[in-house]
Protein backbone atom coordinates (compact mmCIF):
# COMPACT_ATOMS: atom_id res chain seq x y z
CA UNK A 1 0.00 0.00 0.00
CA UNK A 2 1.41 3.34 -1.29
CA UNK A 3 -0.11 5.95 1.12
CA UNK A 4 0.32 9.83 0.78
CA UNK A 5 -0.63 13.61 -0.85
CA UNK A 6 -1.30 14.64 -4.41
CA UNK A 7 2.25 13.20 -5.04
CA UNK A 8 0.72 9.60 -4.25
CA UNK A 9 -2.01 10.63 -6.73
CA UNK A 10 0.06 11.06 -10.00
CA UNK A 11 2.51 8.00 -8.95
CA UNK A 12 -0.51 5.98 -9.14
CA UNK A 13 -1.36 6.95 -12.60
CA UNK A 14 2.09 5.56 -13.74
CA UNK A 15 1.79 2.31 -11.77
CA UNK A 16 1.51 0.24 -14.83
CA UNK A 17 4.57 2.29 -16.51
CA UNK A 18 6.72 0.65 -13.62
CA UNK A 19 4.78 -2.36 -13.25
CA UNK A 20 4.19 -1.47 -9.58
CA UNK A 21 1.04 -4.20 -8.08
CA UNK A 22 0.38 -2.30 -4.93
CA UNK A 23 -2.38 -0.34 -4.07
CA UNK A 24 -2.23 3.26 -3.59
CA UNK A 25 -3.74 5.58 -1.76
CA UNK A 26 -2.92 9.54 -2.73
CA UNK A 27 -5.44 12.37 -2.01
CA UNK A 28 -4.41 15.93 -2.72
CA UNK A 29 -3.43 17.76 0.55
CA UNK A 30 -3.60 14.81 2.80
CA UNK A 31 -2.19 15.23 6.10
CA UNK A 32 -0.27 12.57 8.02
CA UNK A 33 -2.77 12.66 10.72
CA UNK A 34 -5.93 12.11 8.40
CA UNK A 35 -8.39 8.93 9.70
CA UNK A 36 -7.45 7.62 6.08
CA UNK A 37 -3.49 7.16 6.83
CA UNK A 38 -4.11 5.21 9.93
CA UNK A 39 -6.77 3.20 8.56
CA UNK A 40 -4.51 2.28 5.20
CA UNK A 41 -1.49 2.08 6.91
CA UNK A 42 -2.72 -1.20 8.63
CA UNK A 43 -1.41 -3.11 6.06
CA UNK A 44 1.65 -4.91 6.45
CA UNK A 45 4.60 -2.79 4.61
CA UNK A 46 2.56 0.60 4.06
CA UNK A 47 5.13 2.55 2.33
CA UNK A 48 3.91 6.59 3.57
CA UNK A 49 4.65 9.84 1.21
CA UNK A 50 4.45 12.35 4.11
CA UNK A 51 2.65 15.58 3.03
CA UNK A 52 3.58 18.42 3.69
CA UNK A 53 2.63 19.61 7.54
CA UNK A 54 0.52 22.36 6.88
CA UNK A 55 -1.64 20.14 5.28
CA UNK A 56 -5.12 20.38 7.20
CA UNK A 57 -3.80 23.51 8.71
CA UNK A 58 -7.33 25.20 8.37
CA UNK A 59 -9.04 22.20 9.98
CA UNK A 60 -7.25 22.71 12.99
CA UNK A 61 -8.13 26.01 13.24
CA UNK A 62 -12.02 25.98 11.90
CA UNK A 63 -12.73 22.68 13.20
CA UNK A 64 -14.55 22.64 9.48
CA UNK A 65 -14.16 18.77 7.86
CA UNK A 66 -14.40 20.01 4.27
CA UNK A 67 -10.84 22.00 5.15
CA UNK A 68 -9.16 18.64 6.78
CA UNK A 69 -7.23 18.21 3.13
CA UNK A 70 -6.34 21.52 2.17
CA UNK A 71 -3.60 24.16 2.68
CA UNK A 72 -4.62 27.71 3.64
CA UNK A 73 -1.88 30.64 3.14
CA UNK A 74 -4.44 32.56 5.59
CA UNK A 75 -3.59 30.33 8.42
CA UNK A 76 0.56 30.51 7.52
CA UNK A 77 1.74 31.64 11.29
CA UNK A 78 3.84 30.15 13.91
CA UNK A 79 1.17 29.47 16.43
CA UNK A 80 -0.50 27.46 13.47
CA UNK A 81 2.67 26.05 11.92
CA UNK A 82 3.70 24.56 15.56
CA UNK A 83 0.54 23.40 16.07
CA UNK A 84 0.14 21.36 12.95
CA UNK A 85 3.68 20.08 13.50
CA UNK A 86 2.75 18.60 16.90
CA UNK A 87 -0.27 16.93 15.65
CA UNK A 88 2.09 15.68 12.72
CA UNK A 89 4.36 14.36 15.03
CA UNK A 90 1.90 12.71 17.79
CA UNK A 91 0.34 10.98 14.48
CA UNK A 92 4.13 9.93 13.33
CA UNK A 93 4.24 8.20 16.55
CA UNK A 94 1.51 6.22 16.40
CA UNK A 95 3.09 4.80 13.10
CA UNK A 96 5.97 3.46 14.48
CA UNK A 97 6.51 0.20 13.71
CA UNK A 98 9.40 -1.86 11.88
CA UNK A 99 7.51 -2.41 8.52
CA UNK A 100 6.49 1.09 7.64
CA UNK A 101 8.86 3.13 5.54
CA UNK A 102 8.55 6.75 5.63
CA UNK A 103 9.55 9.35 2.96
CA UNK A 104 9.20 12.83 4.24
CA UNK A 105 9.42 14.63 0.20
CA UNK A 106 8.11 17.53 1.05
CA UNK A 107 9.83 18.79 3.87
CA UNK A 108 13.43 16.90 2.23
CA UNK A 109 12.18 19.59 -0.30
CA UNK A 110 11.01 23.17 1.60
CA UNK A 111 14.68 22.52 3.54
CA UNK A 112 16.48 22.52 0.32
CA UNK A 113 15.38 25.08 -0.86
CA UNK A 114 15.53 27.04 2.05
CA UNK A 115 18.76 26.08 2.30
CA UNK A 116 20.06 26.77 -1.30
CA UNK A 117 18.65 29.81 -0.66
CA UNK A 118 20.61 30.80 2.63
CA UNK A 119 17.46 30.82 4.72
CA UNK A 120 16.75 30.22 8.19
CA UNK A 121 21.18 29.78 8.28
CA UNK A 122 22.82 31.52 10.95
CA UNK A 123 26.79 30.92 10.74
CA UNK A 124 26.40 28.04 8.09
CA UNK A 125 23.48 25.63 10.26
CA UNK A 126 20.31 25.57 9.36
CA UNK A 127 17.67 25.90 11.71
CA UNK A 128 14.09 26.42 10.66
CA UNK A 129 11.88 27.60 13.60
CA UNK A 130 9.53 25.03 13.81
CA UNK A 131 10.50 21.92 11.76
CA UNK A 132 13.55 20.03 10.34
CA UNK A 133 14.08 17.36 8.76
CA UNK A 134 16.83 15.60 10.79
CA UNK A 135 14.84 16.26 14.26
CA UNK A 136 11.95 14.32 11.98
CA UNK A 137 14.21 12.03 10.88
CA UNK A 138 16.09 11.05 14.67
CA UNK A 139 12.51 11.73 16.26
CA UNK A 140 11.24 8.35 14.48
Amino acid sequence: MIIGPSHVVRWERLKDFFGINDQFYGHGSLPIWHERVKSYSQVAHPFIMVGDFRFGNAYLVTNNPKDMCSIKKEFFDLETDRRAFDVSMKSLGGLNRHDIRLVFWCLFIREYKNRNSGKYTVDGNYNHPVWNLRFVECRR
